[in-house]
This record gives structure tokens, sequence and C-alpha cells, in this order.
């Protein structure tokens, strides 16, 4: 009987592989057609020199074009028009450019404790992932030809900003549009890293300025008063320096995100110090 049995199991499992086989088949082409219809990255190979120091990098473009679900909480129905672009280094003059890939993707997952790995990741993520009602994440459909309706945006640069034979700066611009066609709607931010070629390491502010310096924004502050009207005044009673900042060649940029230091309508909000005037409280030549 047992013999029987296990025949009679067998006979049924083999009847069911040809059809196993046949869906494997099917759901192969269908991955190679939506991987097909999904934009695919651009890798632009450059260099940059300045100041002896050479710069060879990648500038990858991840493009996606996500449709957007009727039932999706607090949208219409419709589609999002996002990218990611970013100047991935490559060598560094012969310094330690893998130090700087770990420092970017570090700064781009807000020091993940498990940063991504490599940027192919990264680039797949962007272009792989949508959303349901409910924010799984799906996999991407090409744009609708029929769908008229107006993009959502989400719109990514992370660029060489300044380099320099000590420092090199980077700068993420970001642009989002939610929908409405009002100012609250959009969304323009810029956040930086400053990147200490010699060390191998990110600055941080303490590590640039002495504690002393809010003075020097305070006095920036009290000169420029009708400059900076639409500052709270809490802020302006009580200012503090931003830890996002950018080192330039002749100032200092502070930037504060939308709220933390004036209403939303300003947007981010960005102070200029001249170095002239924070000379006395730096820590380390920044030129």
């Amino acid at each position: 009987m047992k013999k029987i049995a296990l025949l009679l199991l067998l006979t049924i499992l083999a009847s069911l592989l040809p059809a196993q086989q046949a869906q494997a088949r099917r759901k192969t082409r269908r991955g190679a057609r939506a991987a097909a219809q999904a934009p695919q990255p651009t890798i632009t190979h450059r260099a940059l020199e300045c100041d002896g120091v050479t710069l060879l990098y990648d500038s990858i473009d991840a493009p996606a074009y996500y449709k957007v679900s009727k039932d999706a909480a607090g949208f219409s129905n419709g589609y999002s028009d996002n990218s990611f672009a970013i100047d991935w280094p490559v060598s560094l003059n012969g310094r330690d450019a893998e130090a700087l890939r770990r420092a970017l993707l570090t700064w781009l997952t807000a020091g993940n404790a498990d940063p991504l790995p490599t940027i192919d990741r990264l680039v797949k993520e962007r272009t792989e992932c949508d959303f349901n009602a409910g924010g799984a994440p799906r996999r991407v459909a090409k744009l609708p030809d029929d769908d008229e309706s107006e993009p959502l945006c989400d719109v990514s640069r992370v660029r060489v900003h300044r380099l320099t034979s000590k420092l090199l700066v980077y700068a993420w611009e970001y642009h989002g549009y939610y929908g409405g066609g009002t100012a609250a709607s959009t969304a323009y931010e810029t956040t930086f890293l400053n990147y200490d070629l010699a060390a191998g390491r990110v600055l941080t502010l303490d590590d640039v300025l002495r504690p002393e310096a809010v003075s020097v924004l305070e006095a920036e502050l009290k000169r420029n008063a009708d400059e900076w009207d639409f500052l709270w005044d809490e802020f302006k009673a009580a200012p503090w320096l931003s830890d996002q900042f950018c080192i330039e060649a002749d100032k200092i940029l502070f930037c504060y995100d939308k709220y933390r230091v004036a209403p939303g309508l300003a947007g981010q909000v960005i102070i200029e110090l001249p170095l002239s005037a924070l000379a006395p409280y730096l820590k380390i030549d920044i030129q």
C-alpha cells in the first residue's frame, strides 16, 4: 500500500512539473518585459581637476516614472516623475576614494547603521520601486501613454560643488512637488558634505569653528534686520549655527531646513557669513 501511495505521489508531482516550468518561463518573460519598460540609468564618465587634485567620477542618472494608484492615500490618479543623480567618485588622485564613497553612502542614508554597500543598489531602488496604497513597494510600470495629469516630482542631484587641494564639497540639491500648484506644495532644499582630503574624513562644524562664532551670526542678524525680518523672533534673539553648512572660497553658508527658523513660506533659509569675519574663530585652514 505504501509503495502504491508513493508511486501515486510521484506521478502527481511529475504531472505538475511541466506546468510549474511553464509558469516560471512566463514569469521570467514578464520580468524581462518590465525591466525593458523601466527607465534605465545612464552613466557618464567625468574628470574634475583643481589645485593639483584630480577627481575621476561617474555621473549616474537614474530616472523613474511611477504610476500613482487611484486609491493611494492623499493622491489623485496620475504619475510621479522622479530622478536621482549622483557624482560617484571612482578615484581621487592617489587618495583613498573608497573612504569618500563610504562617507557619501553614510550621508545619503542618514547615517544608517547598515549603509548601502554599492551605488548599484541605490540606483536599483530608485528605478525599480514604487508604492501601493499602504506604502508597500511594487514593481515599476511604464508611464501610461494616455495619462495627461500633472506629474508629482521628486528630484535629487548630488554633485561636486567645490574642489581644492584640501577640500571637497558635495551639494545635495532636492526639489519636490507634491501637487496643488501652491508654494506649500513645493520644496527646494540643499545640504552639503564638506570632506577633508588630507584626513580623509567628513568635517563637522566643531572641526571648523569655535563656539564663539555664534556671536558673529548674532551680529550679522542685527546688522541686517530688514533682510531677515521673516525669521522667528526666538531665533533672532538666540541664534545658533546650523550643522548643515558649506565652506565657500570667501564665506560659509549655513542652511536651515524649512520651519526651523522661519515660517514654511520662507522655505529653506541660508545665511552667509564672510570668512573675513569668521577668521578669528577658525580651528583649521579651510582655503
